[in-house]
């Protein structure tokens, strides 16, 4: 799982189409989910740091 942020967007690649991504803020609060299309889901958000989990996987993401 590879994740990048630009412009508020948080973009995600090596999933398998159909995986949930939910995302979180820092301090926990649930943000929102998509699902995997292309193996490349994406979310607009406005925190500065956000948390992507897919299945048992997360990863932290600084967005610029």
């Amino acid at each position: 799982m590879v994740a990048s942020a630009h412009d508020g967007i948080v973009s995600i690649w090596g999933l398998d189409n159909g995986e949930v991504v939910k995302f979180f803020a820092a301090d926990g609060k649930y943000l929102g989910s998509t699902v995997a299309a292309n193996g490349a889901p994406s979310y607009a958000v406005s925190e500065s740091l956000v948390i992507a989990k897919v299945g048992k996987d997360s990863i932290k993401i600084a967005m610029k």
